[in-house]
């Protein structure tokens, strides 16, 4: 897919969070997205989407909750991207805004996901038709991603035992409401379904992110449940 001209001169574009529930506005950022990727459908640029913006917002709530005990609310009201649309890739840079916390884990769950994330993959799902699991499971491949190996591996990383209670206390035992959905979406996804692939015990996926589609066509991640049939 050609890049329209315009992209390779807009630079820092700046965009609220709160303006990707709007479907029109959230049509016209994942075309950019789309173009820039070389996906070839808005699903492809949605799902691929969905990963990069939740990495940004799990590590900005949850990476203070368990390294500093705080509980920071990462509004969608006061969060923002900023998009250099000239640079060789999207690589878009988040800025969190807001400096108020929650006085419990619980409302910091529901400003994450009830009121952040879920309004915005709803939208992704009316524009896109991105399947809603699929962008659960981006959503909690970052979480394990997060407790697992960032975390784990930091200079001061807590206790293992810390860090499997804040993480089961997201995957596991959060309430649907603090998803505004009926049941965890996260927790079908936290499975003991490990293989040995390329030398490494990954954790695999249930539905696939469509990353192979990017780039012009790529390989497979060694995580995918396609690993087998590309």
């Amino acid at each position: 897919m050609p890049m329209e001209p315009f992209l390779l001169s807009e630079r820092n574009e700046t965009l609220h969070a709160h303006t990707l529930t709007d479907e029109a506005a959230c049509r016209r950022y994942l075309e950019k997205v789309q173009q820039k990727m070389q996906a070839p459908s808005l699903l492809t640029a949605a799902s691929q989407f969905s990963k990069r913006y939740a990495w940004f917002v799990v590590q900005a709530a949850f990476s203070p909750m368990t390294l500093e005990g705080r509980k920071p609310l990462v509004t969608l009201g006061e969060s923002q991207l900023v998009t250099d649309w000239s640079a060789e890739k999207w690589s878009p840079v988040f800025e969190p805004g807001g400096t108020l916390e929650a006085s419990r884990e619980e409302d910091m769950l529901r400003e994450v996901f009830a009121r952040h994330l879920t309004p915005i993959w709803r939208t992704l799902h009316a524009v896109s038709r991105v399947p809603m699991p699929i962008l659960w499971e981006n959503t909690a491949i970052r979480v394990f991603s997060l407790y697992e190996k960032k975390l784990n591996a930091a200079e001061d990383a807590p206790a293992p035992e810390k860090l499997q209670r804040d993480l089961s206390s997201i995957v596991q035992e959060a309430p649907g409401g603090v998803f505004d959905t009926s049941f965890n979406p996260l927790r079908p996804f936290y499975t003991s379904n490990f293989e040995n692939r390329r030398g490494a015990d990954v954790r695999v996926r249930q539905t696939c992110c469509f990353v192979y589609e990017t780039d012009g066509g790529r390989s497979c991640c060694k995580v995918c449940p396609k690993y087998h049939k590309l």
